[in-house]
């Protein structure tokens, strides 16, 4: 029987060292999709906040425990990076896996924010993309 191994992503590509600037992979660990069922938003973030330091984050915010992080990523839906999710989710919000659907990059260095400017219409000044979001 063949068996499969896990691959990143971008296999051998990164890292990336351009001028001042690294392009690289993160591994934030699993990734769920969590969505809570019909009423059960406040539940399901209280269930998060006791298992995981998190709760469910607001539209456009990323919420970060010790070794835990809560992205918004849509209506209703927020993903988590790190743990396995706790069961008690499992009954207030229906969980699927995405760790294999993602790949995580982190650009830093002189210029990153000029760089990400020319990829993506979002507006990312500190003061209206700051941290947490």
């Amino acid at each position: 029987m063949i068996e499969l191994a896990p691959v990143s992503p971008c296999g051998d590509l990164l890292p990336l060292q351009v001028g001042e600037m690294t392009l690289a992979e993160l591994d934030l660990g699993r990734l769920t999709l969590v969505a809570p069922y019909a009423g059960q938003v406040e539940a399901a973030s209280e269930a998060l906040q006791s298992a995981h330091g998190v709760g469910f984050p607001d539209p456009g915010a990323a919420l970060r425990g010790q070794d835990t992080l809560c992205l918004w990523c849509g209506r209703v839906q927020a993903l988590l990076a790190g743990p396995e999710p706790d069961a008690a989710l499992a009954s207030l919000a229906a969980l699927t896996d995405q760790s294999d659907a993602w790949a995580v990059l982190r650009l830093e260095g002189a210029g990153a924010g000029d760089v990400l400017a020319r990829l993506t219409p979002l507006d990312l000044r500190e003061s209206v993309f700051g941290t947490g979001r």
